[in-house]
């Protein structure tokens, strides 16, 4: 109303709001959160391509003479200017500048000792029946096949008879004479296959590790 008391044809009309500097249309928390990851996987998505090719690594401590116990792989990407065939060369003459480390494992010294023992547990008792030489065969056969079966007809037929006349004592001694000639062979040395060490690329073989090692 006016000072007349006349009420305005156009009704009643509110003042514009003043807008304040400083004050921002509020987003919902849910997008706000939502807003936040995708910019935190933008920025880690980013920094993963621009970063260098580089993964951690570990590497135990490595003495001259000894081998890795796994592949040793460099930690980052870096050129070599040299030819394939160059490089191929001489990757060639690092391996072969490396010898082959064999490494006695005594537990395998042991068990084949207690299979030697089991055959002749089966052998001697056998021997000492008063069987007929097919008899004594065809058991020793059913007992030990593994051994046995390795022998011919002649073999085992002469095996038989000459221990069956030994005695006892002579058996027992023969046995002893059996560990010990085993008992050798393993302390020099005895490999499953000669194959990989004919087909290795270097020539140098070394037997053991650390400062008990020799080169043969």
């Amino acid at each position: 109303m006016n000072l007349l008391g006349l009420r305005s044809p156009f009704g009643h009309r509110q003042a514009p709001r003043r807008v304040v500097a400083g004050q921002h249309r509020r987003w919902p928390e849910r997008t706000l959160w939502t807003y936040r990851l995708v910019l935190a996987a933008a920025v880690t998505a980013a920094l993963t391509f621009l970063a260098p090719h580089q993964r951690p690594y570990s590497v135990g401590q490595l003495r001259v003479g000894s081998a890795s116990p796994e592949r040793v792989r460099a930690p980052f990407l870096f050129p070599v200017p040299k030819s394939k065939e160059e490089l191929a060369r001489e990757r060639r003459e690092a391996e072969a500048s490396v010898p082959t480390i064999l490494t006695a494992d005594p537990a395998v010294e042991t068990a084949q000792q207690g299979r030697l023992d089991s055959v002749f547990a089966v052998l001697i008792p056998t021997l000492r029946l008063e069987l007929a030489d097919s008899l004594r065969q065809q058991h020793l056969r059913r007992q030990i096949p593994q051994v046995i079966g390795s022998l011919s007809e002649e073999a085992l037929t002469r095996l038989t008879r000459t221990l069956a006349s030994a005695g006892l004592p002579a058996l027992e001694e023969y046995q002893a004479i059996c560990r010990r000639v085993l008992a050798g062979a393993y302390a020099t040395g005895v490999v499953t296959s000669k194959a990989p060490l004919l087909n290795d690329v270097t020539t140098r073989i070394r037997v053991g590790s650390g400062p008990e090692a020799r080169d043969l």
